[in-house]
Formats: structure tokens, sequence, C-alpha cells
């Protein structure tokens, strides 16, 4: 292989270092090397690009992977060179520069330069883009060794520079770019490699698809494609020398270029490629080398060559893409040597061919008008030396026009430029044609038909097609402006008479458009107005154009320079007065004639004013003399287009006098028709008030009729009565209201916004905005307007609307902006921190008037408060307006009242059950109650609520809570700012307010701060609210305090809530609540200081006893409040010890007062000794004894020798104890007897006997329906805790032992009683709504669960023993009581099911399910009785159904067969049942809606979710909605596993479809794999049982003498099938039981694996037989294998073994069946067939008596073995 020589490495020149082995030109074009791309020269391709090339010399390479990666790159594959690519690449990177050496080795760079130019114009997309990021590697490897290399290389890098694909240019340029740095290097860089680069251009060019690609194994597309890329990157090489490179630099290589442009592909492949970016580059190429070196192409042979590609062969041929470069080059050859147009035709008629392809796609775009073909074309055309032409072929040379111009192809944007180009045409040939008589025909052919087709009607033919692309406006003008130029008059008189043509046609087509009788008058009137519409637009823009001319140019003899002005004048006059003629003469019922006036008024008023002709027209058109005339106009069709001419005439002041006078008498008709035709009087005014001047509108207002009926029309349009918004915006927009009518209009459209009434709110918001922008102080001057519009807006932001909240939004700012346009910075919002003290003050009465009152309209609590804190963002607003930001505390406690003051004392009867909830208890128990609790919620006051039901305390409360929230993060008004009295009434009021609430959340009341607590959305709210107070009080305690002490707020809050406890009263209870839940929070954090807090807590001398103290509440509140912290103050254990001693010499049966102070002093020591643990009273045990008896006195009489005393009159003593005692004893007794528990006496017995008698005293009263329960729940809990604590004790004395195991099954008895009496009891102040899942109120639920908890641990014996009354538990509304409940049956159930069995088969009867249990399945849910949300809840009427159910399989799991198959056919007798528990289970799992429960997801998918169900266990670890599932989920399952027929007969009776194709997946995904294993250990148990195996088998074979027959029973649970088989002289009978994957949908298969003893007859009976008793018994598969046991074994019975074979089954596996009469012997038949055959006679083989064989005929010899 040759190498390239160069000239001797010399320093590399400035701006180019690193390069210096890159080669300088020599003189005249020689260069560095011989090669083309490549820089290498093969046998066969100068170039080197050619696929047949020299290969690679690889030998010099060591890599042996770099070797094969090279050869990889010599096949045809492009995956496979793509593959070595990407290894040569890792190669080169594995290589990196060092300085030191390394790099890629030398003979690699060889091997790649000669690869390199083939890679980078190959067909892959992937090789070319990996070739130039090899090449950039290679490079960066190397450094200076490849630098010298390349020369070779440069061509090819380049040109990929300039590959169509992105990717692959984008490889080649990032390589370049990262050397070449700036524009200098660049420029170095194409000049040294000028002579390489041309050389390899010039070889490149030479190639031909057939060198370049093996055409046997290439398509000839691909080959084309290669072909066409070496083209354009051969031409872009040498376009970018061109512009890159000065002439001087160029010039030293003339040869070289004069080389390049000899080569005749380049005239005849290049320039007439069909690849329009090879044509487009060859363009380019001949325009550049024009531009800067024409002396390339001026030689004469090159020059013809040219002027025949562009002239001749180009025009011939498609120059899609390419057109535009083809016309600039064309132009510029035409420029520079126009003699090329001498010789030949006229070069219009050359390039006819050309002009008849129109543009060939080309689309005009503004932003690149150079490239738009047809005024390129036009350019050329006017480059050209003028020449004479035919008149033919004029005509011919504008026909092909035509045709371009009417192309399919042609893009429409490019009608105007091109129509434009050929009315340039036009003008040239009319210059030019000969004759000159030729020129009017010329036109009147090749113009006046765009004329035609634009005024005329559509063509009814195809022939106007062509015209048509033409009918654009600016196209007619320059055409009238053509035909009108004064240097042809004979082409201008003919442009008259078409002038004159075209109106006269348009004029009679007017005169004979069809009446108003015909069907198509509108359309035919629709049609000439169109028509009179585009003939003034025309004249219009004539008339502007021939002003423009005439202001660029002048005559010198005074001249027109165009007369199209005067052609036109005529035409339009008689146009006009036809139009004119015809309405008068037809009532003004052409609207089409009018309509053409009217474009005339608007369009062309010059044509009116010119002469007297448009004052005559006018008086013709409104005819104020004559009122009849003037009427019918008004009332026409016309009415609408006439009226719309008169603002055109006030604009002219020659008819300003003829203007005034019509419009006031127009106005005066149209008002008189008001009420007859509103909304076309409504019309015809807003167009006279648009179009109306403005002295006209002076007198609009001064006129009352007109004033009244704008009003009245705007307003009705507003509301949406009258559809006229037309009338509204041309009013506003006139400004035709005077102000008293705007303002009353006004007035009427803010009324009626926001009401119950209002027709049209987005109406009545957008009139108040049109006027609010038209006339800004019209809303905000009247301050009473302006207030009440912007409570109305504010209430409508509340509503969740887009389309109103866009436009509320809208008008506010407007509002807004005008109410502060005094402000230097105007916020678009209500309130705004710019906004005067006026404007602040307004929205503060809007506040507080929405505060003080509640009521439907109301405003929302987030608006009030969002402009509340507006307004403190304010930078001018006072501390006044700050305290009046906030609630008036006056009218908050007024409000308060009607919940705390209802009572006929003067105070509310406080529920007594509140006691067990709240942290301050016994405080209920002291206000004194009258008894009257009921009537007193009957007297309650009436409550006003806003539309949430929300009272004013609630509203009140939520505002301050959320304001101060507000404040708290922008600290625009912070509490400490205002008065600390105000601060502490209003945290105050929010403690009353929280404590409140509580208490009525726990009784679910009706008639609540927040309305009716019974519907779940409303308790929620009210619950979030009384979170956020609680949240937003602890926020404000805790931000004033210190570490060692309290805020000198919450001191003056502490010292005004002892003020109010002084008095037994609800407000001083509430108090207390509030001042324990206060002292909580201030100790949040901080310890017991013995110091401080001891001494603030002493002087408050709250540790008094006895009544009348007023200290009670007030020691209660810091007792419960500071809690188990006081267990270090000593003055707290004094006051413990005084109560102590003063309860064991209390005696509450001495006097009510007596009583009352028993209580006081009962409250509190409980209080005190909760301050205390269990067991640790700092007081002596002998006072402590002292206190126990005398409380345990109260109980009964006498001391510890009166104990067996009458018991009836204990039980009037204990009836008379006052319950609230009864249950602050019993709280007393559950901390004091711990303290004693070493300590004998009856005290024990006393305790536990009155609890007892406690809850039977209960249970009687709950037994009585009108009974009131609420005051004896504190007793019942106490009493119930008081038994917990007893017997919890550890280690209790002999005594206490002896009577818990006394009174223990009367303990049992008594909870069970109690029990059922609360199950369906509720307390009196809970109201039941069907909608809510639980209708118990907290503290009898907070007893329910106690009780239910303590009557759980009932002996089973207690339960077995009777329990038909235990069913009704699981029906309670309680769900503690109904989970007890089921908890009772759960044990005794499958305990009883024992001793039922043995009674059902002693007394041979059917055994039924309880019917107890069975009522509690009546009345089952349905999905339509309850919301989603509701039963998202689990509501409890559906969790007891659900849990009967779980019951009555309870009662299956333990009963044995025979009780179970009557437990089947009991509920088979009432389907309903179990098929109301699968309709509703799946509606609930989403069955039935095709959208079935996701097991996975849900979490319940695995085997202790489906097949386990643990009541607790669910209700502890899942929600409501999940417990369900789960449950519904379980019961189908047991539904599948006990009662699988009932289960497939409601499956077969389902009519819906979708439902049972979701269960059948459903079941078969999760369900069936459980039941199929159940069912087959079933079937194992049986086998392996005594009766399985040795029962119905065992007495077969007894009977048979043989013990040998036993059944065999497998099961394969991963194939599900049981195998049943019988062994018979060593061959197996068996039978398999295949359970189908969605058992028990499908029936379980039974077929016969080895059949023996038996004819197939039989065989098939015995598997029907066996199929038929599984699907007949439940799908019980024991029961069938017991009917093919008893088939076996009855088959079997009496046969012993054949006498002749030895064996009981024979060859064709059938028993002994002939008998020998002597000797009794049994025979096979085929056997004895033999027998004979072979001895020859008839006698039997052992008797040797003769012996008849009946049916040997049917033995065939073949079928015989011998």
């Amino acid at each position: 292989m040759s190498r390239p020589q160069g000239r001797p490495r010399g320093p590399p020149p400035a701006g180019l270092k690193g390069f210096g082995s890159v080669g300088v030109a020599k003189p005249g074009g020689a260069s560095l090397g011989k090669g083309g791309f490549g820089g290498f020269e093969t046998a066969r391709s100068k170039s080197g690009l050619a696929y047949i090339a020299e290969r690679a010399d690889l030998s010099a390479i060591s890599d042996a992977h770099a070797v094969v990666s090279f050869k990889n790159l010599a096949k045809k594959d492009s995956t496979t060179k793509a593959r070595a690519l990407e290894e040569l690449l890792a190669h080169a990177q594995a290589h990196p520069y060092s300085s030191s050496g390394g790099g890629v080795e030398d003979a690699i760079l060889e091997a790649w330069v000669q690869c390199y130019p083939r890679l980078s114009i190959d067909d892959a997309r992937r090789v070319r883009e990996l070739a130039h990021t090899v090449q950039l590697a290679l490079m960066q490897s190397a450094r200076k060794r490849m630098e010298r290399l390349v020369p070779k290389v440069a061509s090819a890098w380049l040109a990929g520079t300039y590959d169509r694909d992105r990717a692959v240019a984008k490889a080649a340029a990032d390589g370049l770019a990262s050397f070449l740095t700036t524009d200098d290097k660049t420029t170095m860089f194409w000049r040294r490699l000028q002579p390489q680069i041309l050389q390899d251009a010039t070889a490149a060019m030479q190639e031909t698809p057939a060198t370049l690609s093996d055409l046997r194994s290439t398509t000839q597309d691909d080959a084309d494609l290669k072909y066409h890329r070496v083209l354009y990157s051969s031409l872009s090489l040498v376009l970018a020398l061109l512009r890159t490179l000065s002439v001087a630099d160029t010039a030293g290589l003339a040869h070289a270029y004069t080389q390049f442009f000899a080569v005749e592909a380049l005239w005849s492949r290049a320039a007439l490629s069909p690849d329009s970016h090879v044509r487009r580059v060859t363009y380019e190429l001949l325009l550049a080398c024009l531009e800067t070196r024409p002396d390339l192409l001026e030689a004469p042979a090159q020059l013809a060559r040219l002027t025949k590609l562009l002239t001749q062969d180009a025009p011939k041929t498609s120059q899609a893409g390419s057109v535009v470069d083809y016309l600039r080059v064309l132009q510029t050859l035409t420029e520079a040597h126009p003699e090329i147009w001498a010789d030949g035709g006229h070069p219009f008629m050359r390039l006819r061919p050309l002009i008849e392809k129109g543009s060939q796609g080309t689309a005009a775009s503004p932003a690149a008008p150079s490239r738009n073909f047809w005024t390129q074309l036009d350019a050329l055309f006017a480059s050209m030396p003028p020449r004479d032409i035919a008149a033919e072929a004029a005509s011919s040379v504008l026909a092909s026009f035509r045709k371009g111009l009417s192309s399919r192809d042609e893009p429409q944007s490019n009608a105007i430029d091109g129509w434009t180009a050929y009315l340039s045409m036009v003008r040239r040939l009319v210059d030019v044609v000969t004759p000159d008589e030729a020129r009017v025909a010329l036109v009147e052919a090749n113009v006046f038909p765009l004329l035609d087709r634009f005024l005329g009607p559509p063509p009814t033919d195809n022939g106007g097609t062509v015209w048509a692309t033409g009918a654009h406006l600016p196209v007619l003008t320059r055409a009238s402006l053509l035909v009108a130029r004064p240097a042809y008059a004979d082409i201008v008189a003919s442009a008259r008479r078409e002038w004159d043509r075209l109106a006269n046609n348009l004029a009679g087509r007017m005169a004979n458009s069809l009446p108003e009788v015909s069907k198509a008058f509108t359309a035919s009137q629709q049609a000439i107005a169109g028509e009179g519409d585009r003939w003034f637009t025309l004249v219009a823009d004539i008339h502007r154009s021939v002003q423009q001319v005439e202001a660029r140019q002048s005559t010198a003899d005074g001249a027109a320079a165009n007369l199209v002005e005067h052609v036109l004048e005529q035409p339009t006059l008689s146009l006009l007065q036809s139009a004119v003629d015809l309405l008068t003469k037809r009532n003004f019922k052409p609207f089409g004639a009018a309509q053409l006036v009217r474009a005339a008024f608007s369009h062309a008023p010059h044509v009116l004013q010119a002469n007297e002709t448009g004052t005559a027209m006018i008086a013709s058109l409104f005819p104020v003399d004559d009122a009849e005339q003037l009427s019918l106009v008004v009332a026409s069709p016309s009415a609408s287009a006439l009226l719309s001419c008169l603002r055109s005439m006030a604009t002219i002041p020659a008819f300003h006098e003829q203007y005034t006078r019509i419009y006031a008498f127009i106005l005066s008709l149209l008002l008189a028709r008001k009420d007859a035709e509103p909304d076309t009087t409504a019309n015809s005014i807003a167009l006279l008030i648009s179009d109306a001047s403005d002295a006209a509108l002076a007198t609009s207002r001064r006129n009352s009729d007109l004033q009244e009926y704008l009003g009245g029309a705007c307003f009705a349009t507003a509301q949406g009565q009258l559809a006229s918004w037309d009338l509204f915006h041309a009013v506003s927009a006139a400004n035709a209201l005077s102000a008293a009518t705007a303002k009353k209009l006004a007035a009427a459209l803010v009324r009626s916004l926001g009401g119950g009434d209002t027709a049209n709110p987005a109406g009545v918001l957008t009139a108040l905005e049109t006027m609010a922008t038209k006339t800004p102080g019209l809303l905000a001057d009247d301050e009473e307007l302006h207030l009440e519009l912007v409570t109305k807006l504010l209430g409508m932001m509340e509503v969740h609307d887009t389309a109103l909240s866009a436009k509320v939004h809208a008008l506010r700012a407007l509002v807004d902006g005008s109410s502060s346009s005094n402000s230097s910075n105007s916020r678009t919002r209500i309130g705004g921190g710019d906004a005067k003290g006026a404007q602040s003050t307004r929205l503060i009465k809007i506040v507080q008037d929405n505060l003080d009152s509640a009521g439907p309209n109301s405003l929302e609590i987030d608006t009030l408060v969002e402009q509340a804190a507006s307004i403190a963002k304010s930078p001018n607003v006072t501390d006044e307006d700050r305290e009046n930001l906030f609630p008036n505390t006056n009218i908050w406690m007024q409000a308060m009242q009607a919940f705390l003051a209802t009572g006929s004392t003067g105070g509310l009867n406080l529920n007594p059950s509140l006691s067990l909830t709240s942290n301050v208890g016994g405080a209920y128990l002291l206000v004194p109650s009258s008894g009257q609790r009921a009537q007193a919620r009957r007297q309650r006051p009436a409550v006003h609520r806003d539309r949430h039901g929300r009272s004013v305390p609630a509203r009140m409360a939520a505002y301050t809570t959320q304001l101060l929230a507000t404040v708290v993060d922008d600290d625009s008004v912070a509490l400490a700012a205002l008065p600390q009295e105000f601060q502490v009434e209003l945290l105050y009021l929010l403690y009353l307010v929280a404590e409140l609430g509580s208490d009525q959340v726990a009784l679910s009341e009706a008639h609540s701060l927040w309305g009716d607590l019974t519907d779940p959305f409303v308790l929620a709210a009210a619950e979030d609210a009384i979170a956020a107070i609680r949240s937003t009080l602890a926020g404000v305690l805790q931000a004033g305090r210190s570490d060692s002490s309290a805020s000198p707020l919450s001191d003056a809050l502490v010292a005004a809530m002892l003020q109010q406890t002084q008095q037994p009263t609800a407000l001083a209870v509430y108090t207390t609540r509030a001042l324990s839940g206060l002292l909580q929070t201030r100790m949040e954090g901080r310890t017991f200081s013995a110091t401080v807090d001891e001494a603030y807590v002493v002087k408050q001398n709250l540790w008094k006893t006895g009544a009348g103290t007023g200290t009670t509440l007030g020691a209660l509140a810091f007792l419960s409040g500071y809690g188990e912290v006081l267990v270090a103050s000593p003055s707290v254990s004094n006051f413990c010890n005084r109560l102590i001693s003063d309860v064991a010499g209390a005696n509450p049966r001495a006097s009510s007062a007596k009583a009352q102070s028993t209580l006081e002093t009962l409250v509190l020591l409980n209080a005190c000794m909760a301050v205390y643990e269990v067991g640790a009273l700092p007081t002596a045990s002998n006072r402590l004894m002292f206190a126990v008896k005398q409380i345990t006195s109260w109980f009964g009489r006498g001391d510890d020798g009166d104990d067996d005393d009458d018991d009836n009159d204990d039980n009037k003593e204990d009836a008379a104890l006052d319950s609230r005692i009864a249950a602050e004893s019993c709280r007393a007794l559950q901390r004091l007897l711990p303290c004693i528990k070493d300590m004998y006496g009856p005290h024990w017995e006393r305790s536990i006997k009155y609890s007892i008698g406690l809850w039977d005293q209960a249970a009687a009263v709950a037994a009585a329906p009108s009974s009131a329960l609420d005051e004896h729940l504190p007793y019942v809990y106490a009493s119930l805790k008081l038994m917990g604590a007893l017997d919890a004790l550890d280690e209790p004395n002999d005594d206490l032992e002896d009577t818990l195991a006394l009174f223990s099954e009367a303990k049992w008895t008594g909870l069970r009683r109690l029990l059922l009496a609360l199950a369906h009891r509720r307390p009196s102040a809970a109201a039941a709504t069907a909608a809510t899942s639980s209708t118990r109120t907290q503290p009898q639920s907070v007893v329910d669960a106690l009780l239910s908890r303590m009557a759980s641990k009932t002996p089973l014996h207690l339960l077995t023993a009777d329990s038909a009354d235990l069913y009704t538990l699981v029906a309670s509304d309680s769900r503690d009581i109904q989970a007890a409940g089921y908890g009772f049956l759960h044990r005794a159930l499958p305990a009883q099911q024992e001793e039922l069995s043995f009674n059902t088969i002693l007394e041979k009867k059917e055994a039924r399910l309880p019917d107890e249990l069975l009522s509690l399945l009546l009345g089952a849910p349905t999905l339509e009785a309850y919301p989603d949300d509701v039963l998202a809840t689990f509501p409890t009427p559906v969790r007891g159904y659900l849990l009967a159910w779980r019951l009555v399989f309870d009662a299956f799991s333990t009963a044995s067969a025979k009780v179970r198959s009557d437990y089947v056919a009991h509920l088979g007798s009432s389907s309903s049942h179990v098929a109301a528990l699968l309709d509703f289970a799946f509606d609930v799992l989403g069955h039935s809606a095709a959208r079935p429960l996701n097991l996975d997801k849900e979490g319940l998918a695995d085997r202790a979710s489906i097949a386990a169900y643990d009541l607790a266990a669910a209700e502890a670890s899942r929600s409501d909605e999940a417990h369900m599932h789960q449950l519904l989920v379980h019961l189908y399952y047991l539904v599948l596993k006990y009662v699988p027929g009932l289960f497939k007969a409601w499956y077969t009776a389902c009519r819906t479809k979708q439902t049972t194709v979701a269960v059948e997946a459903w079941t078969a995904k999760y369900v069936s794999a459980l039941v199929v294993e159940e069912v087959l250990d079933d079937v194992a148990a049986w086998a392996a049982s005594s009766e399985g195996r040795g029962g119905a088998a065992g007495s077969a074979a007894s009977a048979a003498g043989d013990d040998d027959h036993d059944m065999t029973i497998k099961t394969n649970k991963r194939a599900r099938e049981v195998v049943a088989g019988y062994e018979v002289d060593e061959l197996t009978l068996s039978i398999a039981l295949r359970l189908p994957a969605n058992y028990p949908i499908d029936n379980v298969a039974v077929v016969g694996l080895n059949r023996v003893a038996v004819d197939e007859k039989k065989w098939q009976s015995w598997l029907m037989i066996t199929q038929g008793v599984i699907a007949f018994a439940n799908g019980s598969l024991v029961e069938g294998l017991a009917a093919f046991q008893r088939n076996v074994l009855g088959a079997l019975q009496g046969h012993t073994e054949c006498a002749i074979c030895y064996s009981i089954i024979s060859v064709e596996k059938r028993v002994p069946e002939k008998r020998c009469g002597t000797c009794k012997n049994m025979f096979h038949r085929s056997c004895l067939y033999k027998w004979f055959l072979s001895s020859n006679q008839n006698s039997c083989p052992l008797c040797r008596n003769p012996i008849s064989f009946l049916g040997s005929e049917k033995f065939k010899r073949r079928d015989v073995e011998y």
C-alpha cells in the first residue's frame, strides 16, 4: 500500500498549534495525499469510498481483540459493524493519552484511517454515528500521532457534519469542536486542508451508486440513498470552502475548482437529482460561485452548460424543495448575462413548464420573504430584458400562471403573492403584446373574470374554481387599478363597461330577490347583502389605495394618477339608488338591499357625500315627514341595518341636521312599540344608542320615558327575563343612563343579589361588573349600598361555583379599586391593607353583624376571619378596631344562657350520667335536680342557627379560634395587645364552649351548640371544633408562662373562674371543668414545687369542709386539675384526713341538708383520694376503718351483730339512700377498702351485697319503659368498679374470699340480669336515628363496656343451663353488650351440641336450630338501607346480623353428621336466610357491581383472615369497614364449608350474570382452596376413625365371612382429589373424587380408575350413584364414599373363590356367578366354559355331577384363552 506523500513538516502556523503534521498545499494545486475522502487510493476507486476497496493491513496490530474488531468492520451486517465500533471505542477509552507514552498504537491508527471514510457513509445511522465518535476517541488517545493523519480523515470528518441525521451530524460536529475552539482556528483548518478537501470532493463526485454499494445485496433505494448522501456531502464541502474562505484563499486553487465544476455528475446528476437536498445544495453552490468566483463559470463551455441546465433542463423537472434556490440562481445569472435569453424562444414561454407547476409545495413565510416562490418569480421576470410577444403566446403564459395558482399542491397562503405576480405579468404583457389592439382582449379575458368572481354570486360550474383563488381584496384592488391606468384609454373604456355590467347585474339580482313569503327569503337576502358588502369593501379599499398612490406621486399636468374612482363612481351610485328604490317600493322588507346601503355608509361614505345624491337617498330611507312610512322602516326586517347607518351620518357634517331629526323621531317610535315587541325594541334601541352621537345621547338622558325604559330593560336583562345584553352593553358603553337612573338600577341589582329569589345570579354579577367598570364611583360612593354589596359578595364567595366565583372576585376587585381610589397602592381585595379607615369600619360592622346573630344567610366563619385578618394587617388600623375584631363577650354570654339556664331553679338540670365521662365526675351530682330535665329541654328557647346548624356561641368560638390561630402565624393582632380583662373573658367563654360541647357530644344532643349531633356529619364538625378550641387555648396559655410560674393572664383567668364556682349551678360545674383543664395545661411539662405551687394552692383557701363554704367546686377543680402532682402537698394530705373524719361522722339520712353535706364531702373525698395511688392513702388504718364502717352502715342497719336482720328492712333503707350518695359511696369504697384489705368485718359482705342490690334496682328501672336511666348509671358504674376492685385485690383475706364465694352465683346472676335489662334500653338524652350506627350515649357506652367485660367471665355451666334469653343480647344496639352476648353463645352453642346429638338419636327426632337464633336472621340488612359512609362504620344492626350467622355456624362446628344434616334441612326450609346473607355479602364486597374486593390489598387473603375469626382481635386490629369485610368473607367461607348445597341453590337462582361470573372467579382465587383443604381433611379424619373404617365395611365383610375387604382412602390436596379403592385378589377396584378449582360451584367429578368384579353398566351406575349422593347430601364427600362402600361390599357379599382358577376375579374382571347345584361351589362362567371344552363333558370339576351351563353361546372362541 502506498503512503501519501507531503511536504516536510514545519512549525505549525499561529492559531493551529498542535497540527504541525497537516500538510501545506503545493503551488498548482498539489496536495498532501493521493486518496479521496480517506486520503488513500485503491486499485478500484479513486475516492476510497467504493465498496470494493483494499483491506487494511492488520498484521502490525498487537491486540487480537482489536484485529477481530477491524475484521468485523469489513462485514456487511450493520449490527456487527456497530458492535465492532463499540469495541474499538472501548479500546480507545481504555488507552488514554499520557505525556510519558500511552494511547492506542500506530498500527490501529493506520488501519482506522482506511476504514473511516467508508464507515462515515454507511447505510446504518448507528454505524455512522459511532464512526465519528471513535474518530474523536482515537484523536484524544493518540493526540500528535493522530494529528499527522488528520488530512487523510478530514474530508470524511467534515462531511459528517452535513449528515441529514441529527445524531450523526452532532457526533461529527462535537468531535471537531473539541479542538477547533475559535473561529480563527476553524478558518485556518479549512484553509490548510483546502487542496485535500477539493481533491476528495472531486473524486467522490465521480462515484456512482454501483461503485458505492454492492447492488447484488443492496436494494436500489438504499444504494441511491447512499449515493445522494455522498453527493450532498461533497457539494456541501465545496460550498463551505467558498463561504468560509476569502477569494484570495481560493484563487490559488482555481485549477482544482475548475476540475470540480468540470465533473459531469455535477450537471447531469446533482443539478437534476430526484433528491431535493442535493438539488438545493447544488443551486446554493452555483449561486455562491456566481457571487464570489464568477470566473469559474464564465468560460464559454461552462456558461453554455449552465445556461442549458437552468433555462432548458431544470424547468422541465421537478424542483420541489429547491425551486426558490433555482430562481435565485437563474435571476443572478440573468442579471449578469442577459444575453442567455437572446437565442431561442421567448423567455416567458421557455419557463412555462416551471410556471405551470406553481410553487411545488413551497409555502410563503412572513419570517423569510426571500423564500417566497411567486415573489422570486416576479423578480426574475422583472430582471429579463423586454421582448415583444404575440397575443396568443401572452394568453398561454397567463393560462400557465392560473394553472400553477390553482394546483392542488399550491398552499393557500401563497394566493395573494401568486395573484400579485400574475397581475404584474399582465402589466408586462400589456406593454409588449402585439398588435396593440390585442391589449383590450388580453385584459378582458385574463383580468375581468377576477372582478366578476369576487363581486358576483358563486358560479354554478367548475369554471370559476380557477378564479376563486384570486378572490382576495388586495388582489382585486390591484386588478382594479391595473385596468384604470390613464396610459391605455381603450382598457379604461372597457373597464367602465365591465363595472356598469357588474352593477347592473347586482341591481337585477337585488330586484329579483325572493319575496318575504318565500322559504328561501332569508338566504336570498343574505346573498344580496354579501355581494353588496363585497362591493363596497372593494370600493373602500380602492379609495384608500388611490389616496396612498396620489400621496406618493403626482403628474406634472395635474391629471389623476389612476382613473379607477372615476370609473367606479357612476356604477356605485346607480347601485345605491337601485337599492333605495327597491326598499321604498317593497316597504323596506328586502333587508339585503338595506345591508347594502349600510355597507355603503360604513365602508364608503365618501361616495355619498361627493354630491347631493346622498342627501336625497337619506330622505328616501328615513322619511321623517311621513310618520307612517317611518313606522314601516322601524317595523321592517331592514330596521337594524338602516339604524346602523345613523352613526355614519353623524360623522358627516352635511348630514348632521338630518341625523338629529331622524334619531329623535325613531326613538319615539321605538318606545311606543316597547310592550308589543320587547325583544325587537330592545335590539333596535341598542343599535340606536350604540351608534348615537354625543348630542343625541345628551337628549336621551333628558328623555324620562327613555330613562325609565332603559332602567327596566337593563334590570330585566340582568335577571334573565329579557335576552338583550346588547342593549345593556350599549347603554353602559354610551353612558346613556342619567345619574338617577343609574343609581336606582344599581340599588335594585344589589338588592336582588344573593337572595333566594335571584333567578340569574351570574347575570346580576355581570351587570354590576359592567356598571362598575364604566362608572367606578357608582357603587362606592353610597355607603349603605356599598356595605350591602360587599356583604352579599362575601356570601357568594362561599358558594363553590367556579363560574360565579370568578365573577364575584372580578366585581370585588372593581368595587375595592373604586372605594380606595385615593390610595397610592390600591389592592384588589376588599378590606385590603391600603383601604382607608372608613372602609375598615364598614368591614368591621359586617363582621360584628354576622357574629352577633345567626341565620341561613350568615357569612361563613372562614370569610369573616379572612376579612378580619385583612383589616388587622392594615397599617392605619387602631387599637379599638383590633378589639372590635373579636366577638362581643356580653352577647356571647347571653347566647350561652340558652344552653346553661333553662331549669326551673335558674340552672340547667345536669345529666348525672355525665359524671362518668368528666374529669370532675361528682361535680355533676352536686347541682340540685328538679327532676324535670325532659320538660326543661322541651322549654328550651329557640336558638338561631346558620345554614350549618351552628348557634351564635359556636360561631363566635370558631371565629375566635381561627382568628387567634391566624394572628399567631403573622403577628398582625396579638392577643396580648388586648386589655387583660377582655382577654380573660374571651378565654373563659372559649373554655365554656369546649366543656359544654364535650358533654353535648357525649350525650349526642339533638339541640347542641352545633345542631343535631345524631347526624354523623354534625358530630364530626363538633368534635373538630372542640379540638381546635382546646389546641388554641393550650397554645395561648403555654406561650406566656415561664419555667417556674404561670403567666399573669393565666392567674387572672383562674381568679375569674373561681368566682364563678361558688354556687352549685350548671355554669359553675362547667367553670369547674374549665378550671381543671386550665390547671392541667399550666402543669404540663412541670413538676410540683413545694414552695411556689404549694403556696399558690394554699393561698386560694379552698381546703374547707362543711356545707355553705362555696369552695367545694373550686377545690374539686384544683384536685382534678393538679392531679397526682399534689401527692407531695402537705395541705392536701391534711385535707384528705379531715374529709375521712367527716365521712366517719356523716349521716345522710338525718335531713336533706345533711344529705347534701354528705354528698359534698364524698365528692371531695373521692377527688382527693384520686391524687394518691390505690392503697396508699396518707391516713391511719383505724380512721379508714371507721369511715368504711360508717359508709357501709348506710347500706343496712346495725353493727356486726345485726347482719341477720330482716332483709326487707334493709331493702327499704337501701331504697331510701339517695342514688347520688350511693354512687359516691361505692366510689369511696373503691379507694378505702384496698387500704384495709387485711381487716375482717361485715363491710365485705355489705359492700358486695349492696352492689348486687344496686344492679337489681337498676335492672328493674331499666325494665320500665318510661323510667329515666340517666340518674342510675353513676351508681351502676361505681358498684361495678367496686366489685371489680374486690375481685382484683391481691392476697385477699379469708373473710373476703368466703364472701366472694358465697355471693358468686348471685353476682353472675345479677350481672346477667342487668346486662339483659340494659341491652335494649337507651338513656333519656339519646335520640335515635336510623342513619346512626350507634344510638347510645358515651356514659351508657362506658357502663356497657364495663358490664360486658365483667359479665364475659361468667362460668360456662351457667351459660349452657339456660341460654334462651342470651340471644337478645346479640340484637342489642350496644356494641359492647352485643359482643358479650356473642361471647356467651360462642362458648355455649358448641358445648350444647354433644348433648343435643345424644338426645336427637335417643328421641329419634330431627334437630333444629334454636328459634331465638333464627329470629336474629330475620330482617336481613340490604345495601340500599345504608348510605356508603354509614355502612363503612359497620352499623350495629349489621354487626349483630353477621354475628348471628357466625353463631349459626358455631352450632355446625361441633354437631354430629346427623345433626348437621338436620340443621341444613332446617335452614333450607327457609331458603331466604342464606340467600339474604349472600345477597348482602356480595353487594358489600362488590361482586354485584363486577368489582369484587381485592383481598390481597385489604390484607385478608391469608388463611387466618378467611378461615378463622376472633371478634376482639378484629375490633382491635382493623378499621370498622375492614372488620365488616373480614367477617363477610369468613361467613362466606363457612357457607361453602357447611352448607354448600344451599349456596349452589342461590348461585343457580341468581339472575345477574355479572354477579355469578365475579363470584366464581373470586371464589376460585381466594376461598375454594381453603374449602377443599377442609373437605379433604374431613375425609381423611373419617377414613382414620373406627366408624369410617370399620362400620359399614366391617359389617358387610362379616356377612361375607371375609375380613379383608377394607376400603383404602388417599387424599391429594395438591391435585384436589380423593382416591378410594378395594383390593380383591391382588386387583384394586378404585374411583377418584375430583374437586374442581372453583369448588363447590362446580360439582365433584366421580371418575372410575379401575373396574373390578362388576360389568361396565353396573360400574357406571355406581359412579352416578356416588356423584348423586354427594350432590344431594349437602356436598358431603363422606356420604358419597359411604354409598360407594356399600355398593362394593354388597357386590362382593357371598362370593368365594372360583374352584377352577382359585380366584375371586376372573380375567374379564367378574366374580364367580355359576353355582353347582350339588356341591354348591362357585365358578366363573369363562372358567367353567373352558373346563367343558377341555373335558368334553358338562360335569362339575369337583363332584363330577352334571351341571347345566346357561348362556355358553355368548362366549366366542376368540375370547377364550387356552
